[in-house]
């Protein structure tokens, strides 16, 4: 145990480099802290020298004494930067066909963003973040002090539809500017670039911070459901993508190069994108309950990203990139290729697709991008109705495991008819002790064998197709293409479909039922009760019999409040089983099976099934005679104990 626990200890213990980068995290917050007080020091003394003059009588002489204070007062805090500090608040509208930008000349930064394609669940254009739930700055180290760049109004020039240059200017000449432009008609993507000019004077550091803050809007009908798939996530340089928790709080300090940072909720994301820019840095998020603000799902922060700047280039230019729109995959994929030569990155693939949840790595992941979506795509060229997309999708993946269904479906009904011969039937009756139930066991084994059943044959077909099952549990609930697409009496393919509601909230559940669920639930749990028809029942354990009834119960107190999307196509899976079961029980013909059977106990060398199994039963009789030895031995322990 010891050695376990001082194993574990080292194998988790923080490597160098996230040591140093802790160490520069916390060395960054210090240092921005106490300058921060030297700041706020310099300002109250001369708050208290305006306020003395403030109390004089307002005649011309004192109010120009009063403006040459504030001025004094911003000159001894700001520097070069104190004509900035004041201003008039503008508002810029960049604009393209999908999305619409308000920028606001304080801080020189995005303060509302607009898919003009989208709603919200209440039939509102779908806004992305405000100015009151978005903050983004840069905090700059000036021989005055650290200020954060919201604190500055920023001049607009060379302004268009789609493109601005905000520009922070000092009175030595300095430039500390943002350029944002709209690259395309129809694109999500957002250039943006930090330019400097002549900031050797300006800056103390080149070490640059950069703080991000979002709390994320309700966009969905479902809270929790928006809630459980709204994330960060973000990717190192040459690394996969990586996600914090969606659960509860979280989060993660940074201690490698960043290729960018995703605060996203179930089916948008805002996207920044660099070329390995930050070097450090921490991420947060945290849910927030309803109770405490229903019009928010999380609170994300991107604390103190540290970068640098030359300061003694006379110009300079950093360019990056946002996302600002649906996660969608062949979107994403798309923007790839355009966000990675805007910022100097073409010989590496960003993986902007993989900035959401698509199953498991290396099994479920990629059989979602390369077959269920790549298919589903293909039918919606040509489909309108996503019902009827996802019944031909159901249909098509039935179609394909139905070798391995006829495979399972067989191996099972020679193990309901191989439990039915005499010869079985004498073993049972040889061995009707619990004691004896292990050489039973051995024998029965040495039957099947000699039969030519397999006792495994009829489940690993099925646990074959498992991957697939869960793959579409994933594909579904983040399908966009789903998102407000009605079917038959659902609304919304991409939330429940509740046809009846009640006031009170039952935990996990719901107020709710969902139609979808309810019939997935009823049909399951018929195909229960068809299966158990067809299944040899275990007399040791009947209490598995119910317990296979309990499974479909417990669907429709989980998937109660998941999309209607994934709960119709279980339903329809379920349902194209059942006529498969029929179909298979009616075109095969268990007399010959059981002539089969027969011809094997017969001539049993001549059994291909026993040659395949022969061994692997071997093996398990081998391992059941050991267990009967231990087992037996034992016996005679406690006999020659209770003998003394």
């Amino acid at each position: 145990m010891c050695a376990l626990l001082f194993g574990y200890m080292y194998y988790t213990q923080p490597s160098p480099e996230q040591i140093e980068a802790m160490r520069r995290y916390n060395d960054s917050i210090a240092r921005v802290n106490a300058e921060k007080t030297a700041a706020e020091a310099a300002e109250a003394i001369a708050a208290d020298a305006l306020t003395e003059a403030e109390a004089l009588p307002k005649d011309s002489a004192q109010i120009a004494l009063l403006d040459s204070l504030n001025n004094a007062k911003l000159l001894q805090t700001y520097g070069a930067l104190a004509e900035a500090v004041q201003g008039t608040e503008q508002k810029i509208v960049l604009e393209n066909d999908v999305l619409r930008l308000t920028l606001s000349t304080k801080g020189g930064q995005i303060e509302e963003a607009v898919l003009k394609k989208y709603d919200d669940y209440q039939g509102d254009t779908l806004v992305v973040f405000t100015a009151e739930n978005n903050d983004l700055y840069y905090t700059l180290n000036t021989p005055k002090g650290s200020f954060n760049t919201d604190r500055f109004y920023f001049e607009p020039t060379q302004v268009s539809d789609t493109s601005v240059t905000m520009s922070l200017r000092s009175s030595d000449g300095a430039e500390f500017s943002f350029v944002y432009a709209l690259p395309a008609p129809d694109s999500y993507l957002v250039n943006y670039s930090i330019v400097t000019r002549n900031i050797e004077n300006m800056l103390n550091d080149r070490t640059v911070l950069m703080n991000w803050h979002q709390s994320l809007p309700r966009t969905e009908l479902g809270r929790d459901f928006e809630g459980r798939y709204s994330q960060i996530y973000y990717k190192y340089s040459g690394q996969s993508t990586d996600d914090l928790s969606s659960g509860k709080r979280d989060d993660e300090t940074l201690d490698g190069r960043m290729s960018w940072i995703s605060f996203q909720n179930q089916f948008f994301s805002t996207m920044f994108i660099t070329n390995d820019l930050f070097t450090a840095g921490r991420l947060t998020s945290e849910p927030v309950k309803e109770e405490e603000d229903p019009s928010v799902i999380k609170r994300y922060a991107a604390e103190n990203l540290e970068f640098e700047l030359d300061t003694r280039a006379a110009t300079q230019t950093v360019p990056m990139c946002f996302y600002i729109g649906p996660k969608d995959y062949y979107k994403l994929r798309d923007m790839n290729d355009l966000a990675a030569s805007f910022i100097g990155k073409q010989n590496e693939d960003l993986d902007l697709q993989d900035s959401f949840y698509l199953g498991w790595r290396f099994i479920v992941h990629y059989i979602n991008s390369w077959v269920i979506i790549p298919l589903f795509h293909l039918m919606d060229k040509f489909i309108h109705s996503y019902g009827i997309i996802i019944l031909l999708m159901t249909l098509f993946i039935k179609l394909v495991t139905l070798p391995m269904t006829y495979k399972s479906y067989k191996s099972t009904a020679r193990m309901r008819i191989a439990n039915q011969m005499p010869e079985v039937q004498a073993l049972n009756e040889k061995y009707p002790n619990q004691e004896d139930a292990m050489q039973k066991q051995q024998e029965l084994m040495a039957l099947y064998n000699k039969m030519g059943v397999s006792p495994a044959g009829g489940c690993l077909p099925m646990l074959i197709q498992w991957p697939v099952l869960i793959a579409l549990f994933y594909f579904f609930p983040t399908s966009i293409e789903l998102r407000h697409e009605p079917f038959l009496w659902a609304d919304d393919l991409s939330t429940y479909d509740a046809f009846l509601t009640w006031d009170t909230h039952v935990p996990i559940f719901g107020n709710h039922l969902s139609l979808f669920c309810l019939l997935m639930t009823a049909v399951n749990i018929f195909y229960t009760w068809l299966m158990q028809k067809q299944t040899p029942t275990n007399q040791s354990m009947p209490g598995m019999k119910w317990m296979m009834y309990l499974m479909p119960l417990m669907f429709l107190f989980f998937l109660n409040n998941y999309s209607a999307g994934l709960s119709y196509y279980y339903f329809l899976s379920t349902l194209f089983g059942i006529l498969i079961t029929y179909g298979i029980r009616w075109s095969m013909n268990e007399d010959k099976i059981l002539a089969e059977m027969k011809q094997n106990l017969k001539n049993p060398k001549k059994s291909k099934a026993g040659k395949k199994t022969s061994g692997w039963v071997a093996r398990l009789q081998e391992i059941q005679k050991e267990q009967e030895r231990q087992m037996k031995k034992q016996r005679e322990e406690q006999q020659r104990k209770l003998r003394r």
